[in-house]
């Protein structure tokens, strides 16, 4: 697959679009994202940082790797924007690792890339909602959803491209929040945030040539973002209120 060996975040069963065997699926409105209810941390790719930065705290994961994430809950397998009824949280930003699935680009043997779907995904059916093929051509809803996997690859590589910068220039730094949500302590770390004391520091050459990749207002998002921290632990404290009481 196009992104690891192993099945990714929210996949469970994927396999390649056969416009022969899955000429009658369909796919029915996306409403339920009771799929990305267990966990709290979700991708991000390189365009949609300035959109997420007003909803979520973005922050770096894997060292080796880094990648920007959004954080969407303090606890592990919590994600305080899926609604009990599977809606997300209406004012916030929907990221679109999210709106992709259950649709992935895959590599074949062949060397090409091809659309992808998790077979195991609730969203299917034979009856009712939006065709994939029609006949033996696909729909425009197939075509569009190719686009948008493509379009999310380019992107997908260029987030890396800039984790793997600020890793070389040594800005990134670990990053630890700690807040209380009805007299629990939570712990948030793992993760890694850019220095900005580093960045202010970094050479003439090297803001040039980040400037003109365009990495520098996705810099300036993820740092906006951070402002979020609180945010989120105000929600954490919402969503405990009427667990406590229920109790």
């Amino acid at each position: 697959m196009s992104e690891s060996s192993q099945s990714p975040l929210f996949y469970n069963r994927v396999r390649m679009l056969d416009r022969a065997a899955d000429r009658e699926l369909r796919l029915m409105p996306p409403h339920d994202f009771r799929f990305a209810s267990e966990t709290n941390a979700i991708p991000l790719v390189a365009e949609e940082l300035f959109s997420a930065q007003a909803s979520y705290p973005i922050v770096f994961a894997d060292a080796e790797a880094p990648k920007p994430i959004a954080v969407v809950g303090l606890r592990n397998h919590e994600n305080l924007f899926v609604r009990p009824d599977g809606s997300w949280e209406p004012n916030a930003y929907l990221p679109l690792y999210v709106r992709r699935h259950p649709f992935l680009l895959i590599d074949d043997n062949d060397g090409r890339l091809h659309l992808g779907i998790d077979d195991a995904a609730p969203c299917w059916s034979m009856a009712e909602g939006m065709n994939l093929f029609d006949m033996d051509e696909p729909t425009v809803l197939t075509k569009n959803m190719l686009e948008f996997c493509t379009r999310y690859r380019r992107q997908h590589r260029i987030a890396l491209a800039l984790g793997m910068a600020l890793k070389e220039q040594s800005l990134l730094v670990e990053y630890r929040f700690n807040v209380t949500v009805m007299g629990e302590a939570h712990n948030v770390s793992g993760c890694m945030v850019v220095a900005e004391d580093r960045l202010a520091a970094l050479p003439d050459e090297v803001f040039l040539e980040w400037r003109a990749a365009g990495w520098l207002p996705m810099i300036t998002a993820h740092l906006l973002s951070l402002r979020q921290w609180e945010s989120l632990g105000r929600m954490s404290m919402t969503h405990a209120e009427p667990a406590a009481l229920a109790a």
